[in-house]
């Protein structure tokens, strides 16, 4: 998973990939509301998921047009020093919802 390259379709930005794992387990605070645990930080360059793309499945391409999906764009945060994407891995969310994939 750390290292890999994801793929990622949202609302503003669309389908792009080469997107790579650099960090799990990382926790992001956004006040006041809290914080979330968690989390997979992800980076492609310096660029940054744009508003409307949360929600957006991140995911990884098999072959004959399968997809592998890893979780969903949450949030992203940049400062001076930092550039940050973050994804909730979908364990997380089928463990909360008791969600599963439909494939057909």
């Amino acid at each position: 998973m750390i290292g890999s390259s994801y793929c990622y379709t949202g609302r503003s930005r669309g389908f792009t990939c080469g997107w790579v794992a650099k960090q799990k387990g990382v926790r992001f605070c956004y006040l006041p509301e809290g914080c979330t645990n968690n989390l997979i930080v992800v980076q492609d360059g310096s660029l940054l998921f744009q508003q409307g793309d949360s929600g957006g499945p991140f995911f990884i391409k098999g072959g004959n047009l399968t997809v592998g999906i890893r979780g969903i764009v949450v949030a992203r945060y940049y400062d001076l020093f930092t550039t940050k994407n973050y994804v909730q891995g979908f364990s997380v969310i089928a463990d909360y919802y008791r969600a599963v994939i439909v494939t057909s």
